[in-house]
């Protein structure tokens, strides 16, 4: 079958890695390749195999989330920021909502709607496109991952779980220089955009294949594959339907919104668990409840909502989004920002890199403002036409 590859593939390549490694006669190069080799044996623990995670009490939610709260408050501030920089436009997003409803119902598919549909070849023929247009000092580095599509990508039913799933993912292995991509099966033309993002990701991992394996928090990984996302988005690779665009735009905010709601919770909920003498009990609830508007479902929800799985999208999407609009004014500018971002070296933190370079937050409003715009702009023509 074309665009396929297995667990066995993976494990083929890991095997590679350890014939290598026992060649090795730098000493330096052999320890990293054999961090790579734990990396990756890691992986296919957490990944791969048929162990599930054992469930975590709600206590240790609790004290888990707390820790973290702590340890990377100056992460939560940039998502505090985010969320209420764009409280102004609520009322905007609310007439939005009741537009998506009036038309479309409780349940939609955009895709349908817009008759938005790729096949698998026609969204990589795109993501190739996308690629030559791009960057020249990015483009082999992409070609390189996209020449293995035949035998490290793959396009499969479902990817995650039931209550955290994905789009795509990719996974690498330095040494070998593999990149092994899944990509959510689906006829929708969001593949292509999926297709871009992690193509981000591989393009990234050659280009700079220690930075894979940084010891930072790793809570921008995300950049490299949301900046030429949204870059494709920005110039419509494809001509596809603008309600679908624009509906592709608002939805991601939409989500990184409402992540950043549950995630600006956390302190709250910390707060009246210390007030309550960290314990758990009725009076905590009652506490949530009256003081806070914090019910069973909201408290559920919230804590669900980690700083290492959607807060490392919420701060990711607020990098690239500053990075896009540098790149509508000047897009020579915002590929060298991007390429300087793709070569922080593996031991460097990426924080005050972004502070010397573009300040997080400071456009946020003006894009949001112009998505949210569009989307409504969108809907209104289509009801125009349609209702």
């Amino acid at each position: 079958m074309r665009y396929n590859w297995t667990t066995d593939d993976f494990l083929k390549q890991i095997n590679l890695l350890r014939k290598i490694i026992e060649k090795e006669t730098n000493p330096q190069r052999k320890l990293y390749l054999e961090k790579v080799l734990d990396s990756s044996e890691h992986l296919v623990f957490e990944n791969l195999s048929s162990i599930k995670r054992p469930s975590e009490s709600f206590k240790q939610r609790l004290y888990n989330i707390n820790s973290e709260r702590i340890l990377y408050g100056r992460y939560y501030s940039l998502i505090q920021d985010f969320y209420f920089s764009l409280e102004s436009l609520e009322d905007k997003i609310d007439e939005v909502e009741s537009l998506l409803k009036s038309y479309f119902g409780e349940e939609f598919d955009i895709s349908a709607i817009t008759g938005s549909y790729l096949t698998n070849d026609k969204a990589l023929s795109l993501t190739q496109l996308f690629y030559q247009d791009f960057d020249s000092d990015l483009l082999p580095f992409f070609t390189e991952a996209y020449n293995d599509r035949f035998t490290t990508l793959r396009f499969n039913g479902h990817i995650g779980n039931d209550l955290k799933s994905s789009d795509g993912t990719t996974t690498f292995i330095d040494g070998v220089r593999k990149n092994f991509i899944n990509i959510c099966r689906t006829r929708s033309a969001s593949k292509v955009h999926t297709l871009i993002h992690e193509y981000g990701h591989a393009t990234k991992n050659l280009y700079n294949p220690e930075r894979a394996y940084s010891n930072d928090e790793c809570l921008f990984e995300e950049v490299d594959g949301i900046f030429p996302e949204m870059v494709a988005l920005e110039e419509n690779i494809g001509s596809l339907n603008p309600l679908f665009i624009a509906f592709q735009k608002y939805s991601t905010l939409i989500t990184y919104y409402n992540h950043a709601d549950a995630l600006v919770l956390h302190t709250i909920i910390l707060n009246a668990w210390q007030e309550n003498n960290y314990r758990t009990n009725n009076s905590f609830y009652q506490l949530l409840e009256k003081e806070y508007d914090i019910d069973s479902e909201v408290l559920a929800l919230s804590l669900d909502t980690t700083l290492f799985s959607e807060g490392t999208y919420i701060l990711s999407y607020i990098i690239a989004l500053e990075l896009l609009h540098i790149y509508k004014q000047d897009k020579k500018q915002a590929l060298t920002l991007y390429k300087e971002f793709l070569s922080i070296p593996a031991d460097q933190d990426l924080l005050p890199f972004f502070h010397k370079l573009i300040t997080a937050n400071n456009h946020i409003l003006t894009e949001a403002t112009t998505i949210v715009s569009d989307m409504k702009l969108e809907l209104e023509r289509w009801g125009g036409k349609h209702v």
